[in-house]
Protein backbone atom coordinates (compact mmCIF):
# COMPACT_ATOMS: atom_id res chain seq x y z
CA UNK A 1 0.00 0.00 0.00
CA UNK A 2 2.93 2.31 0.69
CA UNK A 3 4.74 1.37 -2.51
CA UNK A 4 5.92 4.49 -4.27
CA UNK A 5 5.72 6.57 -1.09
CA UNK A 6 8.92 5.33 0.56
CA UNK A 7 10.84 8.49 -0.29
CA UNK A 8 8.05 10.75 0.99
CA UNK A 9 7.63 8.79 4.23
CA UNK A 10 11.37 8.84 4.85
CA UNK A 11 11.60 12.55 4.10
CA UNK A 12 8.85 13.22 6.64
CA UNK A 13 10.80 11.22 9.22
CA UNK A 14 13.95 13.24 8.50
CA UNK A 15 11.93 16.43 8.90
CA UNK A 16 10.73 15.25 12.30
CA UNK A 17 14.30 14.46 13.41
CA UNK A 18 15.45 17.92 12.36
CA UNK A 19 12.47 19.50 14.15
CA UNK A 20 13.40 17.70 17.39
CA UNK A 21 16.74 19.55 17.35
CA UNK A 22 14.74 22.80 17.52
CA UNK A 23 12.15 21.34 19.88
CA UNK A 24 14.67 20.75 22.67
CA UNK A 25 16.00 24.33 22.70
CA UNK A 26 12.50 25.80 22.47
CA UNK A 27 11.62 23.71 25.53
CA UNK A 28 14.22 25.73 27.43
CA UNK A 29 13.13 29.06 25.93
CA UNK A 30 16.06 29.50 23.54
CA UNK A 31 15.92 30.63 19.92
CA UNK A 32 18.91 28.80 18.47
CA UNK A 33 19.33 28.69 14.69
CA UNK A 34 22.70 26.99 14.32
CA UNK A 35 21.48 23.41 13.83
CA UNK A 36 22.26 23.35 10.10
CA UNK A 37 25.93 23.94 10.88
CA UNK A 38 26.05 21.12 13.44
CA UNK A 39 24.25 18.78 11.02
CA UNK A 40 26.66 19.52 8.17
CA UNK A 41 29.73 19.02 10.34
CA UNK A 42 28.42 15.69 11.61
CA UNK A 43 27.50 14.53 8.10
CA UNK A 44 30.94 15.27 6.65
CA UNK A 45 32.91 13.83 9.57
CA UNK A 46 30.82 10.66 9.59
CA UNK A 47 31.18 10.27 5.83
CA UNK A 48 34.96 10.60 6.04
CA UNK A 49 35.54 8.40 9.10
CA UNK A 50 32.97 5.60 8.85
CA UNK A 51 33.76 2.85 6.29
CA UNK A 52 31.50 2.83 3.24
CA UNK A 53 31.14 -0.97 3.23
CA UNK A 54 29.20 -3.02 5.80
CA UNK A 55 31.19 -3.37 9.01
CA UNK A 56 32.05 -6.92 10.06
CA UNK A 57 30.23 -8.07 6.96
CA UNK A 58 26.71 -7.21 8.12
CA UNK A 59 26.58 -4.00 10.19
CA UNK A 60 25.33 -1.00 8.23
CA UNK A 61 27.68 2.01 8.27
CA UNK A 62 24.82 4.21 9.41
CA UNK A 63 24.66 2.28 12.71
CA UNK A 64 28.19 3.48 13.47
CA UNK A 65 27.65 6.86 11.86
CA UNK A 66 24.70 7.86 14.06
CA UNK A 67 26.50 7.88 17.43
CA UNK A 68 29.51 9.51 15.80
CA UNK A 69 27.30 12.20 14.28
CA UNK A 70 25.59 12.79 17.61
CA UNK A 71 28.97 13.12 19.32
CA UNK A 72 30.31 15.54 16.69
CA UNK A 73 27.14 17.64 16.80
CA UNK A 74 27.14 17.75 20.60
CA UNK A 75 30.83 18.70 20.74
CA UNK A 76 30.36 21.46 18.17
CA UNK A 77 27.33 22.78 20.06
CA UNK A 78 29.27 22.81 23.32
CA UNK A 79 32.13 24.80 21.78
CA UNK A 80 29.74 27.28 20.15
CA UNK A 81 27.58 27.47 23.28
CA UNK A 82 30.38 28.57 25.59
CA UNK A 83 30.42 32.14 24.21
CA UNK A 84 26.96 32.52 22.63
CA UNK A 85 24.79 31.27 25.51
CA UNK A 86 25.51 34.50 27.34
CA UNK A 87 23.02 36.00 24.87
CA UNK A 88 19.24 35.87 24.83
CA UNK A 89 16.43 36.12 22.29
CA UNK A 90 17.16 37.58 18.88
CA UNK A 91 20.82 38.15 19.77
CA UNK A 92 21.27 34.43 20.43
CA UNK A 93 19.50 33.68 17.14
CA UNK A 94 21.87 35.98 15.21
CA UNK A 95 24.94 34.53 16.92
CA UNK A 96 23.94 30.94 16.14
CA UNK A 97 23.13 31.82 12.53
CA UNK A 98 26.63 33.28 12.30
CA UNK A 99 28.13 30.08 13.72
CA UNK A 100 26.27 27.96 11.15
CA UNK A 101 27.43 30.25 8.35
CA UNK A 102 31.03 30.00 9.56
CA UNK A 103 30.82 26.20 9.45
CA UNK A 104 29.27 26.31 5.96
CA UNK A 105 32.04 28.59 4.65
CA UNK A 106 34.66 26.31 6.21
CA UNK A 107 33.16 23.23 4.56
CA UNK A 108 32.73 25.01 1.24
CA UNK A 109 36.42 25.97 1.09
CA UNK A 110 38.12 22.97 2.69
CA UNK A 111 39.91 20.36 0.60
CA UNK A 112 38.93 17.47 2.87
CA UNK A 113 35.23 18.11 2.14
CA UNK A 114 35.73 18.34 -1.65
CA UNK A 115 34.49 21.93 -1.49
CA UNK A 116 31.32 22.92 -3.30
CA UNK A 117 31.23 19.62 -5.21
CA UNK A 118 30.42 17.74 -2.04
CA UNK A 119 30.75 14.03 -1.40
CA UNK A 120 28.95 10.91 -2.56
CA UNK A 121 28.24 7.81 -0.51
CA UNK A 122 26.04 4.74 -0.56
CA UNK A 123 22.41 5.01 0.51
CA UNK A 124 21.68 2.98 3.63
CA UNK A 125 18.68 4.67 5.26
CA UNK A 126 15.26 3.12 4.64
CA UNK A 127 11.89 4.48 5.72
CA UNK A 128 11.48 1.91 8.51
CA UNK A 129 14.93 2.69 9.92
CA UNK A 130 14.22 6.44 9.75
CA UNK A 131 10.95 6.05 11.63
CA UNK A 132 12.65 3.84 14.21
CA UNK A 133 14.99 6.77 14.96
CA UNK A 134 11.96 9.10 15.20
CA UNK A 135 10.30 6.67 17.62
CA UNK A 136 13.40 6.64 19.83
CA UNK A 137 13.52 10.45 19.92
CA UNK A 138 9.79 10.68 20.65
CA UNK A 139 10.19 8.22 23.53
CA UNK A 140 13.12 10.18 24.97
CA UNK A 141 11.12 13.41 24.95
CA UNK A 142 8.02 11.68 26.28
CA UNK A 143 9.98 10.54 29.33
CA UNK A 144 11.78 13.88 29.65
CA UNK A 145 8.57 15.89 30.10
CA UNK A 146 7.51 14.77 33.62
CA UNK A 147 11.07 14.31 34.90
CA UNK A 148 13.05 16.65 37.12
CA UNK A 149 15.15 17.72 34.11
CA UNK A 150 12.04 18.36 32.04
CA UNK A 151 10.59 20.60 34.74
CA UNK A 152 13.91 22.46 34.90
CA UNK A 153 13.75 23.07 31.14
CA UNK A 154 10.19 24.35 31.44
CA UNK A 155 10.98 26.57 34.44
CA UNK A 156 13.92 28.19 32.63
CA UNK A 157 11.69 28.79 29.61
CA UNK A 158 8.98 30.46 31.68
CA UNK A 159 11.11 32.59 34.04
CA UNK A 160 14.87 32.32 34.48
CA UNK A 161 14.98 34.42 37.66
CA UNK A 162 12.33 32.35 39.40
CA UNK A 163 13.93 29.11 38.21
CA UNK A 164 17.32 30.15 39.58
CA UNK A 165 15.83 31.12 42.94
CA UNK A 166 14.28 27.62 43.12
CA UNK A 167 17.71 26.01 42.77
CA UNK A 168 17.71 25.33 39.01
CA UNK A 169 21.15 25.92 37.50
CA UNK A 170 19.98 28.10 34.61
CA UNK A 171 23.31 28.22 32.76
CA UNK A 172 23.77 24.46 32.97
CA UNK A 173 20.18 23.80 31.88
CA UNK A 174 20.52 26.09 28.86
CA UNK A 175 23.79 24.43 27.90
CA UNK A 176 22.25 20.97 28.28
CA UNK A 177 19.42 21.84 25.88
CA UNK A 178 21.87 23.44 23.44
CA UNK A 179 24.18 20.40 23.43
CA UNK A 180 21.21 18.04 23.06
CA UNK A 181 20.08 20.11 20.09
CA UNK A 182 23.52 19.74 18.52
CA UNK A 183 23.49 15.98 19.07
CA UNK A 184 20.07 15.58 17.43
CA UNK A 185 21.14 17.84 14.56
CA UNK A 186 24.18 15.59 14.14
CA UNK A 187 21.90 12.55 13.92
CA UNK A 188 19.86 14.35 11.27
CA UNK A 189 23.01 15.17 9.28
CA UNK A 190 24.10 11.52 9.19
CA UNK A 191 20.60 10.32 8.30
CA UNK A 192 20.41 12.90 5.51
CA UNK A 193 23.76 11.83 4.08
CA UNK A 194 22.96 8.12 4.08
CA UNK A 195 19.48 8.64 2.64
CA UNK A 196 20.18 10.99 -0.26
CA UNK A 197 23.64 9.56 -1.00
CA UNK A 198 25.24 12.95 -1.52
CA UNK A 199 26.05 15.97 0.61
CA UNK A 200 27.14 19.46 -0.42
CA UNK A 201 27.39 22.74 1.50
CA UNK A 202 24.11 23.79 -0.14
CA UNK A 203 22.39 20.80 1.49
CA UNK A 204 22.73 22.57 4.85
CA UNK A 205 22.02 26.20 3.99
CA UNK A 206 19.75 28.62 5.85
CA UNK A 207 16.61 27.21 4.22
CA UNK A 208 17.18 24.03 6.24
CA UNK A 209 17.13 26.10 9.44
CA UNK A 210 13.87 27.75 8.41
CA UNK A 211 12.33 24.37 7.59
CA UNK A 212 13.29 22.85 10.94
CA UNK A 213 12.10 25.84 12.95
CA UNK A 214 8.78 26.05 11.10
CA UNK A 215 8.18 22.33 11.58
CA UNK A 216 8.89 22.54 15.32
CA UNK A 217 6.72 25.61 15.88
CA UNK A 218 3.92 24.33 13.67
CA UNK A 219 3.74 21.02 15.51
CA UNK A 220 4.16 22.62 18.93
CA UNK A 221 7.01 22.38 21.42
CA UNK A 222 4.98 21.82 24.60
CA UNK A 223 4.11 18.22 23.68
CA UNK A 224 6.64 15.51 22.86
CA UNK A 225 5.06 14.50 19.53
CA UNK A 226 4.82 18.07 18.19
CA UNK A 227 7.72 17.69 15.70
CA UNK A 228 6.12 14.57 14.23
CA UNK A 229 2.81 16.40 13.73
CA UNK A 230 4.57 19.32 12.08
CA UNK A 231 6.58 17.08 9.75
CA UNK A 232 3.54 15.03 8.73
CA UNK A 233 1.51 18.19 8.08
CA UNK A 234 4.17 19.84 5.93
CA UNK A 235 4.87 16.60 4.08
CA UNK A 236 1.22 15.83 3.41
CA UNK A 237 0.15 19.27 2.15
CA UNK A 238 1.90 18.99 -1.25
CA UNK A 239 0.50 15.49 -1.77
CA UNK A 240 -3.04 16.67 -1.01
CA UNK A 241 -2.59 19.57 -3.41
CA UNK A 242 -1.43 17.20 -6.14
CA UNK A 243 -4.40 14.94 -5.50
CA UNK A 244 -6.71 17.94 -5.94
CA UNK A 245 -5.02 18.88 -9.21
CA UNK A 246 -3.32 22.02 -7.84
CA UNK A 247 -0.04 21.38 -9.60
CA UNK A 248 1.04 24.90 -10.62
CA UNK A 249 4.43 25.72 -9.10
CA UNK A 250 3.28 28.91 -7.38
CA UNK A 251 0.22 27.27 -5.81
CA UNK A 252 2.21 24.96 -3.52
CA UNK A 253 3.99 27.65 -1.49
CA UNK A 254 0.87 29.85 -1.51
CA UNK A 255 -1.42 27.18 -0.05
CA UNK A 256 1.26 26.04 2.39
CA UNK A 257 1.77 29.63 3.56
CA UNK A 258 -1.96 30.20 4.06
CA UNK A 259 -2.29 26.99 6.09
CA UNK A 260 0.73 27.89 8.21
CA UNK A 261 -0.69 31.34 8.88
CA UNK A 262 -4.04 29.83 9.88
CA UNK A 263 -2.40 27.42 12.33
CA UNK A 264 -0.28 30.17 13.90
CA UNK A 265 -3.27 32.52 14.26
CA UNK A 266 -5.80 30.03 15.59
CA UNK A 267 -3.50 27.46 17.23
CA UNK A 268 -0.60 29.52 18.64
CA UNK A 269 0.61 26.50 20.58
CA UNK A 270 0.88 24.48 17.36
CA UNK A 271 -1.07 21.51 16.11
CA UNK A 272 -0.31 19.63 19.31
CA UNK A 273 -2.76 21.86 21.21
CA UNK A 274 -5.48 19.79 19.55
CA UNK A 275 -4.16 16.88 21.61
CA UNK A 276 -3.52 18.75 24.86
CA UNK A 277 -5.18 16.01 26.89
CA UNK A 278 -2.49 13.59 25.76
CA UNK A 279 0.28 15.45 27.57
CA UNK A 280 2.23 13.18 29.94
CA UNK A 281 0.87 12.99 33.46
CA UNK A 282 2.88 14.93 36.05
CA UNK A 283 5.42 13.07 38.10
CA UNK A 284 4.33 11.26 41.23
CA UNK A 285 6.44 12.89 43.92
CA UNK A 286 6.95 9.85 46.11
CA UNK A 287 10.17 8.21 44.81
CA UNK A 288 11.80 11.41 43.55
CA UNK A 289 12.62 13.05 46.85
CA UNK A 290 15.22 12.60 49.55
CA UNK A 291 13.93 11.48 52.97
CA UNK A 292 13.85 14.18 55.62
CA UNK A 293 16.57 12.52 57.70
CA UNK A 294 18.94 12.90 54.72
CA UNK A 295 18.64 16.70 54.77
CA UNK A 296 21.14 18.88 56.61
CA UNK A 297 20.11 19.61 60.21
CA UNK A 298 19.17 23.15 61.22
CA UNK A 299 22.03 25.18 62.74
CA UNK A 300 22.05 25.91 66.46
CA UNK A 301 20.56 29.26 67.56
CA UNK A 302 23.10 32.05 67.37
CA UNK A 303 25.16 30.42 64.62
CA UNK A 304 26.23 33.04 62.01
CA UNK A 305 24.32 32.46 58.77
CA UNK A 306 25.09 35.57 56.74
CA UNK A 307 27.71 38.26 57.00
CA UNK A 308 28.29 41.07 54.49
CA UNK A 309 30.55 44.09 54.64
CA UNK A 310 30.44 47.27 52.56
CA UNK A 311 27.79 45.90 50.20
CA UNK A 312 26.94 48.36 47.42
CA UNK A 313 25.12 48.43 44.10
CA UNK A 314 25.28 51.22 41.54
CA UNK A 315 23.43 51.68 38.26
CA UNK A 316 25.58 54.21 36.46
CA UNK A 317 25.58 57.35 38.60
CA UNK A 318 22.71 56.09 40.78
CA UNK A 319 23.68 54.42 44.07
CA UNK A 320 20.84 52.01 44.84
CA UNK A 321 22.62 50.47 47.85
CA UNK A 322 25.73 51.83 49.55
CA UNK A 323 27.90 50.61 52.40
CA UNK A 324 25.65 47.96 53.97
CA UNK A 325 27.11 45.90 56.82
CA UNK A 326 24.87 43.05 57.91
CA UNK A 327 25.07 39.93 60.06
CA UNK A 328 22.28 37.39 60.47
CA UNK A 329 22.34 34.58 63.04
CA UNK A 330 20.22 31.46 63.35
CA UNK A 331 16.99 32.04 65.26
CA UNK A 332 16.74 35.73 64.43
CA UNK A 333 13.84 37.33 62.58
CA UNK A 334 14.93 40.55 60.88
CA UNK A 335 13.12 43.07 58.71
CA UNK A 336 14.34 45.79 56.35
CA UNK A 337 12.22 48.94 56.41
CA UNK A 338 12.48 51.93 54.11
CA UNK A 339 10.60 54.09 51.59
CA UNK A 340 10.18 53.24 47.91
CA UNK A 341 13.51 53.40 46.13
CA UNK A 342 15.55 52.90 49.30
CA UNK A 343 17.19 49.75 47.87
CA UNK A 344 15.39 47.06 49.87
CA UNK A 345 14.71 44.80 46.88
CA UNK A 346 18.20 45.37 45.50
CA UNK A 347 19.70 44.32 48.84
CA UNK A 348 17.63 41.11 48.89
CA UNK A 349 18.55 40.43 45.27
CA UNK A 350 22.26 40.70 46.07
CA UNK A 351 22.20 38.39 49.08
CA UNK A 352 20.15 35.82 47.14
CA UNK A 353 22.34 35.91 44.03
CA UNK A 354 19.99 37.57 41.55
CA UNK A 355 22.21 40.64 41.19
CA UNK A 356 25.99 40.93 41.61
CA UNK A 357 27.17 43.72 43.93
CA UNK A 358 29.22 46.63 42.67
CA UNK A 359 31.31 46.53 45.83
CA UNK A 360 31.50 44.67 49.11
CA UNK A 361 32.12 41.13 50.26
CA UNK A 362 30.38 38.51 52.35
CA UNK A 363 28.85 35.07 52.50
CA UNK A 364 25.36 33.65 52.98
CA UNK A 365 25.27 30.09 54.33
CA UNK A 366 28.85 29.75 53.15
CA UNK A 367 28.12 30.91 49.59
CA UNK A 368 30.12 33.99 48.52
CA UNK A 369 28.12 37.07 47.57
CA UNK A 370 28.08 37.37 43.78
CA UNK A 371 27.55 33.65 43.13
CA UNK A 372 24.74 32.48 40.87
CA UNK A 373 21.28 32.21 42.47
CA UNK A 374 20.96 28.42 42.30
CA UNK A 375 23.96 28.08 44.64
CA UNK A 376 22.20 30.13 47.32
CA UNK A 377 19.03 28.07 46.88
CA UNK A 378 21.00 24.83 47.17
CA UNK A 379 22.58 26.14 50.38
CA UNK A 380 19.12 26.74 51.86
CA UNK A 381 18.23 30.34 50.98
CA UNK A 382 14.57 30.81 50.06
CA UNK A 383 13.05 34.03 48.85
CA UNK A 384 9.84 35.50 47.48
CA UNK A 385 9.32 38.29 44.96
CA UNK A 386 7.43 41.54 45.16
CA UNK A 387 5.13 40.25 42.42
CA UNK A 388 4.20 36.59 42.16
CA UNK A 389 6.38 34.65 39.75
CA UNK A 390 4.41 31.63 38.60
CA UNK A 391 5.42 29.37 35.75
CA UNK A 392 2.26 30.13 33.82
CA UNK A 393 2.26 27.27 31.31
CA UNK A 394 3.00 24.66 33.97
CA UNK A 395 0.31 22.94 35.99
CA UNK A 396 -0.24 23.80 39.64
CA UNK A 397 1.46 20.57 40.68
CA UNK A 398 4.46 21.18 38.43
CA UNK A 399 4.81 24.70 39.87
CA UNK A 400 5.05 23.12 43.31
CA UNK A 401 7.45 20.41 42.13
CA UNK A 402 9.82 22.98 40.63
CA UNK A 403 10.02 24.46 44.12
CA UNK A 404 11.33 21.13 45.38
CA UNK A 405 14.12 20.99 42.79
CA UNK A 406 16.85 21.27 45.43
CA UNK A 407 15.69 18.26 47.46
CA UNK A 408 14.60 16.07 44.55
CA UNK A 409 16.68 13.43 42.84
CA UNK A 410 17.42 13.33 39.09
CA UNK A 411 14.76 11.06 37.60
CA UNK A 412 15.23 11.09 33.83
CA UNK A 413 17.40 7.98 33.48
CA UNK A 414 15.07 6.03 35.75
CA UNK A 415 12.04 7.15 33.75
CA UNK A 416 13.62 5.79 30.57
CA UNK A 417 13.29 2.31 32.06
CA UNK A 418 9.95 2.46 33.90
Amino acid sequence: MLAGYDALITTIALGAILAYSFHVVLMAGQLSLGQAGFASLAAYVSTLVVPTEPIAGSISPVIVGLPMGALVGAAAAFVVGLPVLRLRGVFLAIATIASAEMIRVLINNAEWTNGALGMRLDRWVTFDFAWAVVAVLAYLFWRLGPSRSGRAFAAVREDELAAGSMGVDVARTRMASFVASGAIAGVYGVMFAYFFGRITPVSFDFSLTVSGLVTAVLGGYLVFFGPVLGAVFLGAVPEVQNALGLEAGWIHPLVTGVLLLAVILFLPGGLSTLFARLRPAPARPGPDYAPLDALDPLPDPGTPLASVTGLAKSYGAVNAVRGVDLEIRAGEVLGVIGPNGAGKTTLVNMISGLEPPTAGTGTVLGVPIGSRPHRFAQAGVSRTFQHSKLFERLTVLDNVLVGTHVVSRPTYLRRLLW
